[in-house]
């Protein structure tokens, strides 16, 4: 299992997220996009897309760009190759 930190938490509890197979142990919950996707070693290729799991049959949500998410433990990130376009709308020509 990976362990990530952050000084700047204090004494922040730590969570678990996973990131396709690989397990991530974090104390610092505001995560982009862009770090999450540095996490894995090595990191995420920008061929891939980045989903958060979720549940109740929500739609799974494309996670991208520099906007903080509020990580809690148990999260579940997959990754699918970037031209599936799931979860998005194809734009028009």
């Amino acid at each position: 299992m990976s362990e990530q930190s952050a000084a700047d938490t204090g004494t922040a509890e730590a969570i678990t997220i996973q990131i396709d197979a690989s397990q991530f142990r974090l104390t610092r919950r505001e995560w982009t996009a862009e770090q999450l996707r540095n996490l894995p070693a090595p990191p995420l290729p920008p061929d891939r897309d980045l989903f958060l799991l979720r549940g109740s049959g929500e739609d799974d949500l494309l996670v991208h760009g520099n906007e903080p998410i509020r990580l809690e433990d148990g999260m579940r990130f997959f990754t699918v190759p970037a031209t599936i376009l799931a979860g998005r709308r194809p734009t028009a020509p």
